[in-house]
């Protein structure tokens, strides 16, 4: 097999996450955002993912390594594989659910769940489950 991805790639994403992260921080943990609402700070924080996503695809396509990184063709089987993932995801965190007892921070967000409303409410519901 063809190698596709050099080292180089490698390091360029684990340097792009990091950056991420601490420029994540760097906004939401300003003054600006202090005084925002949950629902407002959890759409930034969201926006902010998508927007770091955004640019690296816009670079990778810029730097025209988009043609040997993705050389395979899209077939519409792939949508129905990210379905079943979906599918199983969502299965495995039902087994959990009933199979293994709550953890604490599984506890605390029920305790804390009345209080959340909105986006912050579907968010909260569907990472604990």
């Amino acid at each position: 097999m063809k190698k596709i991805i050099s080292h180089r790639y490698f390091i360029i994403v684990f340097l792009l996450v990091i950056a991420d992260q601490k420029f994540s921080v760097l906004v939401l943990r300003s003054d600006l955002v202090a005084g925002l609402s949950d629902f407002a700070y959890y759409l930034s924080d969201m926006m902010l993912n998508f927007l770091v996503v955004l640019f690296a695809l816009i670079a990778m396509i810029w730097s025209g390594k988009w043609q040997k990184i993705n050389s395979r063709k899209f077939k519409g089987s792939y949508l129905f594989y990210s379905f079943l993932a979906l599918l199983a995801f969502v299965a495995w965190n039902f087994v959990t659910f009933f199979l293994f007892p709550p953890t604490r921070n599984e506890i605390s967000y029920q305790h804390a769940a009345p209080t959340f409303t909105g986006v912050t409410a579907f968010l909260m519901y569907f990472f604990i489950l």
